[in-house]
């Protein structure tokens, strides 16, 4: 779950997300293709402004153990509506204070919904607090719903400043941006590309390619005594309101091939009842898209 809402908050606020505390993140490199069209891609913030997106996640894959040889279904399927709000902009950089409220959320898991434990639920209901530039880079978040921890090496507040934003020069149709984020025992390489720039109804939309893979090797801890390794491998796109200077709509995919092993250190416990090994393929569909939003005089994306 904590992971489900991470990529929900990265998906409505930032270009691009990262998965770790440690995150050490290399400056993206601009591979220029000759083109005629160029835009500055950058976020809009104005005091008061709200915001609201909805967002769908399914996860589907099966779950395979060294005992029985078997496979196990999974399908997870997460639907939120998130509200965002300016609270103040910073003179001297542009950065603005943005509250991220959860207005609905449901979860199932092959079909049935799962009910979230109530001290969670009471988290869910705090908002999400964000300071951010208008290239989309993260500099302070302040969440009781994203506490630390979750899986070794990872703090999901962390996580969400060490996401990738836009470049800082003018890009135009066929212009790539990559780089490399590297996530304690993850190492993932992005390639973002301007497809393309349109107007449609009075509002300039700027397309983005995006495509992604990595490597996952994590050693356990006395307190997660597990080990996973494996490869992450996706990508998609998105459609940015250049007009508006917010995320219009976003598609991602991924696929996840990853071997648990559950070896704990000596002197620590092994989870009950789990089998010495899990293999787990799973495919995460994330698609985001604005909505009506609840602030008067602010002009849904179309």
């Amino acid at each position: 779950m904590k992971t489900l809402l991470l990529a929900v908050l990265l998906a409505t606020t930032s270009p691009a997300a990262a998965v770790a505390a440690d995150a050490v993140l290399a400056p993206p490199a601009l591979i220029t293709a000759p083109a005629a069209t160029s835009v500055t891609l950058r976020f809009k913030f104005v005091p008061g402004e709200t915001r609201r997106y909805k967002t769908n996640m399914t996860m589907t894959g099966t779950m395979l153990t060294s005992q029985s040889g078997t496979g196990t279904p999974m399908n997870t399927v997460t639907d939120m509506i998130m509200r965002q709000t300016v609270k103040s902009v910073r003179p001297s950089d542009g950065a603005a204070t943005l509250s991220m409220q959860i207005e609905t959320i449901q979860t199932s898991m092959n079909g049935k919904p799962i009910a979230m434990p109530a001290a969670q639920a009471a988290k869910m209901d705090l908002p999400t607090t964000t300071v951010m530039l208008p290239t989309g880079k993260v500099l302070e978040v302040e969440s009781p719903a994203l506490p630390a921890g979750g899986l070794p090496g990872m703090d999901l507040g962390s996580a969400m400043k060490a996401g990738v934003a836009f470049p800082d020069l003018p890009v135009k149709t066929g212009d790539q941006w990559n780089g490399t984020l590297t996530v304690g025992g993850m190492k993932t390489l992005y390639a973002s590309t301007l497809a393309g720039i349109e107007m449609v109804s009075g509002r300039q939309l700027a397309t983005i390619n995006q495509t992604l893979s990595g490597d996952i090797n994590i050693t356990p801890t006395k307190n997660m005594p597990v080990a996973m390794t494996g490869k992450i491998t996706g990508g998609g796109s998105q459609v940015f309101d250049t007009t508006a200077g917010a995320l219009a709509s976003q598609k991602l995919e991924m696929n996840m091939d990853i071997l648990m092993m559950f070896t704990p250190p000596a002197g620590a416990a092994g989870p009950a009842g789990m089998p010495p090994s899990m293999k787990n393929m799973m495919k995460l569909v994330v698609t985001t898209e604005r909505i009506n939003d609840a602030a008067p005089g602010i002009a849904p994306t179309p």
